[in-house]
């Protein structure tokens, strides 16, 4: 497993264990649940969160980079705060994040830098994004230590 991978599961895994919303790996949600996936916006369940990491720099020195770890927030259908309700908690549980391990992936911190209201879609359902800033420490490669 990838040391992306094992950070972004990890994630959804903390979000769950801590009451926020769902984490199945397979993907399939009911109609109640707040899902957690990956990617892009799933069709159900109408409450979910989309999870993506996106590397932006990597040191060549140290097994050391920073990257963008983008929260997209759905809400229920005709619920304008229904974003607001699902990202906060989760601000609160990772924005100043230190030195924590998510399998091969060592986040050195996490800090949020900005929130962007998204369009309501067809369904009535009103969506955000919060994108973060990560440091993660990576295991050695080849070229870096």
């Amino acid at each position: 497993m990838s040391y992306e991978k094992d950070f972004l599961t990890g994630i959804a895994q903390m979000i769950a264990d801590n009451g926020i919303a769902t984490y199945k790996p397979s993907g399939v949600y009911s109609a109640g649940e707040t899902g957690i996936v990956f990617g892009g916006w799933p069709q159900a369940p109408d409450r979910c969160i989309t999870l993506n990491y996106t590397p932006v720099t990597d040191q060549t020195a140290s097994a050391f980079g920073r990257g963008i770890l983008d929260f997209g927030f759905r809400g229920a259908p005709g619920n304008p705060f229904g974003p607001s309700d699902i990202a906060v908690p989760v601000f609160d549980l990772f924005h100043g994040m230190r030195n924590y391990k998510l399998g091969t992936a060592e986040v050195i911190q996490i800090l949020r830098d900005h929130v962007a209201p998204m369009e309501t879609d067809g369904n009535r359902r009103s969506k955000r994004f919060d994108l973060y800033y990560v440091d993660l420490g990576s295991p050695p490669t080849q070229y870096r230590d």
